[in-house]
């Protein structure tokens, strides 16, 4: 049973030169991928006597006549095999040999030649060929030195005339199949040449030691030293495979990266809502990089032995862009009528990314729950790219079942756009990582091994990657750290209109892992907290010492709570840098602009102001102290806290201003009015004064809604940034109850929180003597007026 691929190609560039009269030809061939036992059948001349048939180098066959015909063993993994059939006379001379190449990259048809004389003179070229789907050829022409020669009507010879002795002459047979595929073949007749002319090298994909390149580079095959003969870059090929049921998830993830959201003016998503519309982008592949598509479903085409199943192959593409969108501009998939076969469809990936001896890699994206009719187990296919030297990854779009885990290894999660940009950076790096050192000669890529020097290794798929099953979800851990439990399942909208709010993922589990810190920052003190960094900017780091130093007096002042201060500052440079260690500590999607779990508060500088950054982070050491007064809260109280301290602008000293709001404003002339009038200006407001004048002007949950929401709703993407902006100002309203009576009963609320009292609504309604839902009509018109007054300055 076999399994063709609709474009195979190389592993090798082709040898160049011709054959000469060649007295032994295979008549089947095998273009696909192929295991088990297989029939050989050979074209052998009338002077041959004795065949024998090699795999890999061993004897597996002996024929003394014919019919020449055999059967071989492949073994049941799929893995490169060479198999050489070489004829000998009655005197037990060699007088020719045919080899093929099997589950190795071949074009897409091929054609066999044997040469037989006539006792007349002259000769029959006896032919086999294979092609896409067992086709026929449509056309098939010969000529000889360019004269045409007749072609049986089966096209399965060719007549000779007869040639001098010493007078080469070109035969060239070329044959046309359906779908575009030819295949040419070229002969030597008469003339004293070589038997073959080859300049074979082989290609596998590595990558430079610690060390680097130094001294002479080499590869092993077996005990034989083989020096690099050339040592290049060049451009990648990238071969994806869709299981057809996670086509949903990646149109989400698609909408969601074409999304736009509201951003204030300088693009600043944290400063509030604005005027300017920005698209987000997901991460560009590098204009080098080829990508095709596999589909995994079958086009079976029976014939009269066996079957052939063909997968369809996109054309290449390359056009730039980010993963996202090169996968919709290389086509979709049409609705399956039969089960996918992921198995078989990866295997046959790995045969096109290999065929131009390019940097490669083969990527599996995985739905929930996929079928899989492959003929071919997920571990053999597995096995079998590790022989081929293509590094395969498995990205999961769904927690799939453990089976699915078991099967195919790794499955790295890209549940959420932040996810998917984390994981196609990494598949950048290993595609930039590479190289391909060539060796001369055809050699299995199995037997090609890194000396023991170091200063080369096998290109493989990073081992650390995120892993997704059905009961949870653990992230890749970083080298030599300890690996973070499951994170919290976050979905939804993230790219929703931008408010003052941090989005902070606060885990309320006690018992996971602290977070770990890279070790390349720099450590440090902000007293009275630590901090570890790799940004330099000396104004930046002086705001946040004056913020860190004033925040526990004011946390105190503000709530009456009085924590211990402690903990770690982590402020990464690179925003990008800063979400590769959020995915590694399960820190939540794409929308998350900060982190505090486990002593730890972590954010990014990126492209913000100064100002921003310094709000971002008294957001997340109140998260900590918080935490170390009360314990875990209830998600609207534990952001609410947190949220009214960093909307707040702060003085020259760095303490938070009481009941202020951070803004700014900007006019513009928008036009010119009627005859008499004036111009027209807009006024656009930035920062959490906006995010408060959009609260009021639209929908915000009702505060019953708000206190009974469990975490996993209020942390969802979706209609988050009101949320959160929603809880902040419900306790600035309740610390900025008339004659401070509101303000008192809800400090002696917390009060008795950290205690160890309840901090659930019926405890906060028995604190403040009121039902929530008597809150909602004053807090209501509280809310209007101040948002009158912030859209007044």
């Amino acid at each position: 049973m076999g399994v063709a691929p609709v474009v195979p190609g190389r592993l090798v560039p082709p040898a160049r030169g011709l054959h000469t009269d060649p007295v032994i030809a295979f008549a089947t061939l095998w273009l696909g991928l192929v295991a088990g036992v297989v029939p050989v059948e050979l074209l052998v001349g009338p002077e041959v006597t004795r065949v024998e048939l090699r795999l890999d180098g061993n004897v597996v066959a002996a024929l003394a006549g014919p019919p020449w015909r055999a059967s071989c063993d492949l073994g049941g993994e799929l893995a490169p095999h060479e198999l050489l059939a070489t004829a000998f006379d009655a005197a037990g001379k060699p007088l020719g040999e045919a080899r093929q190449w099997l589950n190795l990259p071949r074009p897409a048809a091929e054609l066999e030649v044997a040469i037989t004389p006539r006792p007349a003179g002259g000769a029959l070229a006896r032919l086999a060929w294979a092609a896409p789907a067992g086709a026929a050829p449509l056309v098939l022409q010969a000529t000889l030195d360019g004269a045409p020669l007749p072609v049986a009507a089966d096209h399965a010879s060719v007549e000779l005339p007869p040639v001098a002795h010493g007078a080469a002459k070109l035969l060239r047979i070329e044959a046309d199949f359906p779908g575009g595929v030819s295949a040419t073949r070229e002969l030597a007749l008469g003339g004293d040449l070589a038997s073959e002319v080859s300049t074979d090298l082989t290609g596998v994909p590595v990558e430079l030691g610690e060390r680097g390149a130094r001294g002479a580079l080499v590869l092993r095959d077996g005990d034989d030293e083989l020096p690099v003969v050339a040592f290049e870059e060049g451009s990648a090929d990238l071969v994806v495979v869709i299981d057809p049921a996670a086509r949903a998830a990646l149109a989400d993830l698609q909408r969601q990266g074409n999304r736009h959201r509201i951003a204030p003016i300088g693009g600043d998503p944290r400063s509030g809502a604005g005027v300017i519309r920005i698209d987000r982008s997901g991460i560009p592949l590098p204009a080098d990089t080829a990508l095709r598509l596999v589909w995994p479903v079958a086009e079976r085409h029976p014939q009269t032995e066996t079957h052939f199943d063909l997968f369809p192959t996109s054309p290449e593409q390359t056009a730039p862009g980010s993963l996202l969108a090169r996968l919709q501009a290389a086509g979709g998939i049409a609705d399956p009528e039969t089960a996918p076969r992921l198995a078989d469809a990866v295997a046959l990936a790995a045969l096109t990314a290999a065929e131009q001896g390019h940097r490669r890699a083969v990527l599996l994206l995985l739905g929930p729950a996929p079928a899989d009719a492959s003929l071919y187990p997920a571990p053999v296919v597995r096995r079998y790219l590790a022989r081929l030297r293509v590094p395969l990854l498995v990205w999961a779009t769904a927690p799939p079942p453990a089976g699915v885990v078991a099967d195919w290894g790794a499955a790295e999660s890209v549940t959420t756009l932040a996810r998917w940009e984390a994981a196609a950076r990494r598949l950048d790096q290993l595609l930039d990582r590479q190289r391909i050192a060539w060796v001369e000669g055809r050699h299995l890529p199995q037997r090609l091994l890194t000396p023991a020097s170091g200063a080369l290794r096998l290109a493989v798929a990073p081992p650390e990657v995120a892993v997704e099953a059905t009961a949870g979800t653990a992230t890749r851990p970083a080298p030599a750290m300890p690996p973070p439990a499951p994170p919290a399942v976050v979905t939804g909208d993230e790219d929703a209109p931008a408010t003052s709010a941090s989005t902070t993922a606060v885990d309320a589990a006690a018992e996971r892992p602290a977070p770990t810190i890279p070790g390349h920052l720099v450590v440090g003190t902000l007293p009275p907290f630590a901090l570890a960094t790799d940004a330099t900017d000396p104004w930046l780091l002086r705001a946040l010492g004056r913020a860190a130093a004033a925040l526990p007096a004011d946390f105190a002042a503000r709530f009456g709570l009085r924590p211990t201060p402690a903990g770690t500052v982590v402020l990464f440079a690179a925003e990008e840098e800063f979400r590769d260690w959020l995915v590694d500590q399960g820190g939540g999607d794409s929308g998350v602009e900060g982190f505090a779990r486990g002593g730890v508060a972590a954010l990014a500088v990126g492209t913000y102001h100064h100002d921003d950054v310094t709000a971002l982070m008294v957001h997340e050491l109140a998260h900590l102290l918080t935490r170390a007064a009360c314990g875990p809260l209830p998600s609207w109280l534990e952001e609410g806290l947190a949220e009214e301290l960093a909307m707040s602008r702060r003085d020259g000293e760095g303490h938070t201003v009481v009941g202020s709001l951070r803004a700014t404003s900007s006019t513009q002339r928008v036009g010119l009015g009627g005859p008499g009038a004036g111009a027209t200006y807009q006024i656009t407001l930035a920062g959490p004064a906006a995010a408060l004048v959009s609260l009021v002007r639209g929908p915000r949950p009702p505060l019953v809604d708000l206190l009974a929401m469990p975490r996993e709703s209020f942390v969802a993407p979706a209609g988050r940034p009101q949320r959160y902006a929603a809880a902040a100002l419900f306790v600035r309203y309740l610390l900025d109850g008339e004659q401070g009576t509101r303000r008192q009963r809800f400090r002696a609320f917390l009060g008795g929180v950290a205690a160890g009292g309840a901090a659930d609504q019926p405890a906060l309604e028995a604190a403040l003597g009121v039902p929530v839902t008597k809150l909602q009509a004053p807090f209501d018109a509280w809310l209007r007026r101040t948002a009158e007054v912030a859209a007044r300055r």
